[in-house]
C-alpha cells in the first residue's frame, strides 16, 4: 500500500471509516470491534519456546546470536551492557542535538514521580508494614483474638523493556523506571534493542539513566525477555518484567509468566483509544487524537462514540484530510490508514450513557471523555486504563508526561490496572496467636480440617500444642 496513489484511493473511498449506528449495528460487527486485532501470540509460541530454551542453555552466546539474527547487529559479549562512559557519551549526543530535551525528560520524571508518590501516600500506612488484632463474632473473651498484618517489601530486581522499533520510545523508560524507584525496588535493569545504527538510541540510554536505571542491556525482542527472565552471565535474572513491546515481546512475556520462570506486569498489545464526545467539542481535537494513536501500529484501535451526527461527519472528513496532507510521512500514513481501515470506527449513539456502556464492554487502554460536563460520567466508567477528562486532556499528555502510559490493552482493563506501586511490591501476610487461643482454635480447626478430610496432621498440629499447654500447667501446680 506504500504507493501514495493506493493510500489516497483507500482514504477517499466511501467505505473508509464509514459512520455506523450503535442501535442498528449487527452483533458480529460489535463483536469484531470489541475483539480488536485478531493477531494471536499462540501462532509464534513454538519459536518463542525455542528462543527461551536457547537462552537458558547458552546464555550470552544465544543472546548474541539472536541479536544478530533479528536486529541485524553483531555484538560482542563485552558490549551486551552499556558502560558508564557510553552513558556519558549519550548525554553529550542528546545535549548537542536538543538542549531542552534532558530538561523535558526531567520534568516528565518529576510529574510521574509526583503521581506515584501520591499513590503511595494513599496506600495503607504509606506502604509501611501493619498489624491489627481481629476477632470472630462469636469470640467473646478479651484474650480471644489473633494478630494479623502485612509486611511490605519491594521487589529486589526488575526489568523494564523499552521498544526501539518504528519509534524511539524513550518515555517508556521514564514510565517504567520511575514508579519502581518510588516503590523502593533495589535494582532496575532496562533492556532495549540495538536497532538504531547498531546501538540503542542515545535518547533511550539517557532517559533510562536519568530515571534511575542501574543497568542498561543491548537486547530486544523475545531474546531480551528471555535474558531478563532466565539470567545470563551479563544480564542478571530479574523477579518481574515490565513494559510493552511487539508481538514477539508479548509472547515471550506470556511464556515466562505461564511457565513460572518470571512474573510480568500484564500482556500489552497494540495501542487503543476510545473517545466519547458530544457536539461541544472541536472535530479537529477528536481527529488528531484518533490519528495520533492509530499511527502507533497497523493493529491499533481508534474509536469515536458520539451522539452528534454532525461531529461524526466532521471528524471523518478531518481524518481524511489529515491522511492526505502532503507533509504526512508515507510510512506513518500507511500504518495509520491500515489501522483505521481495519480497527477504527466512528459510531453514533442515541445518548452518552449508551457510549459509556459500550466503552465498559470494550475496556479501552485510553478513554477520552469530551462532553459538556465530562466529570459527570467518571463514576460510571468501570473499565479503562486511563481516563482523560475534558477537551484539553488528550492522550498525548498521559503518553509523555503523566500519570503513566504503560497500560492494559485488548480488554484486559476489565480485570487489571496500568502500572502502579503495588506491582513493585510483595505483601507478606503476618499471623500471631497466643497460648490462650489454643482451646478455641483446636475446636474450630478440628471441625474444619475433619470436614476436608485432612485432620490427621492439620488438626493435630493444634491439639499437640494444647496438650503441651495442659502439661505445662500441671507441672506448675
Amino acid at each position: 500500500m506504500k504507493d501514495i496513489n493506493v493510500i489516497t484511493k483507500v482514504v477517499k473511498s466511501n467505505n473508509f471509516l464509514k459512520i455506523e449506528n450503535l442501535t442498528t449495528m449487527k452483533k458480529e460487527r460489535r463483536a469484531k470491534i470489541i475483539s480488536r486485532s485478531s493477531k494471536r501470540i499462540e501462532e509464534i509460541m513454538p519459536l518463542i519456546s525455542s528462543i527461551i530454551s536457547s537462552i537458558q542453555r547458552d546464555g550470552d552466546k544465544a543472546l548474541m546470536k539472536y541479536t544478530e539474527k533479528y536486529d541485524g547487529v553483531k555484538i560482542l559479549s563485552s558490549k551486551i551492557t552499556v558502560k558508564k562512559t557510553e552513558i556519558k557519551d549519550a548525554y553529550k549526543k542528546v545535549e548537542s542535538e536538543d538542549k531542552e530535551l534532558i530538561k523535558n525528560m526531567q520534568s516528565s520524571i518529576d510529574l510521574i514521580k509526583a503521581y506515584h508518590e501520591q499513590e503511595k501516600m494513599q496506600n495503607v500506612g504509606n506502604l509501611k508494614s501493619w498489624e491489627k488484632s481481629v476477632k470472630a463474632k462469636d469470640w467473646k473473651e478479651k484474650y480471644q483474638k489473633l494478630v494479623v498484618g502485612q509486611i511490605y517489601n519491594p521487589l529486589n530486581r526488575i526489568g523494564v523493556y523499552v521498544p526501539g522499533g518504528n519509534a524511539i520510545l524513550f518515555t517508556t523508560a521514564l514510565m517504567g523506571v520511575t514508579p519502581a524507584k518510588v516503590a523502593g525496588v533495589k535494582e532496575i535493569i532496562v533492556a532495549s534493542p540495538p536497532s538504531r545504527g547498531g546501538d540503542i538510541d542515545h535518547k533511550i540510554i539517557v532517559a533510562a539513566d536519568l530515571a534511575g536505571a542501574d543497568l542498561i542491556v543491548r537486547a530486544g525482542g523475545a531474546q531480551a525477555i528471555a535474558a531478563l527472565a532466565c539470567g545470563t552471565k551479563s544480564v542478571p535474572k530479574v523477579d518481574k518484567i515490565f513494559g510493552p513491546g511487539n508481538i514477539f515481546v508479548t509472547a515471550a512475556k506470556a511464556f515466562v509468566a505461564s511457565n513460572g520462570i518470571c512474573a510480568i506486569d500484564f500482556i500489552a498489545g497494540p495501542s487503543e483509544i476510545m473517545i466519547i464526545a458530544d457536539k461541544t467539542v472541536d472535530s479537529n481535537f477528536v481527529a488528531r487524537d484518533m490519528v495520533s494513536q492509530a499511527q502507533h501500529d497497523e493493529n491499533a484501535s481508534a474509536i469515536l462514540l458520539t451522539d452528534s451526527k454532525k461531529l461524526a461527519n466532521d471528524v471523518r472528513k478531518r481524518i481524511k484530510d489529515i491522511l492526505l496532507e502532503e507533509n504526512y510521512e508515507n510510512d506513518l500514513r500507511e500504518i495509520t490508514t491500515k489501522s483505521l481501515s481495519n480497527y477504527g470506527a466512528i459510531i453514533i449513539v442515541d445518548n452518552i450513557l449508551d457510549a459509556i456502556y459500550f466503552s465498559n464492554d470494550f475496556a479501552p487502554e485510553h478513554l477520552e471523555i469530551m462532553t459538556k460536563n465530562p466529570r459527570k460520567w467518571i463514576d460510571k466508567i468501570k473499565n479503562a486504563g486511563t481516563i482523560c477528562v475534558g477537551k484539553y486532556s488528550p492522550v498525548a499528555i498521559s503518553d509523555y508526561i503523566c500519570p503513566n502510559h504503560i497500560l492494559p490493552t485488548g480488554g484486559s482493563a476489565r480485570y487489571t490496572s496500568g502500572i502502579n506501586i503495588d506491582m513493585f511490591l510483595k505483601k507478606t501476610s503476618l499471623l500471631q496467636a497466643n497460648a490462650n487461643m489454643m482451646p478455641l482454635l483446636n475446636k474450630s480447626i478440628r471441625n474444619l480440617s475433619m470436614a476436608e478430610g485432612l485432620y490427621n496432621q492439620h488438626g493435630l498440629s493444634i491439639s499437640v500444642r494444647l496438650d503441651y499447654i495442659k502439661k505445662k500447667k500441671k507441672r506448675k501446680r
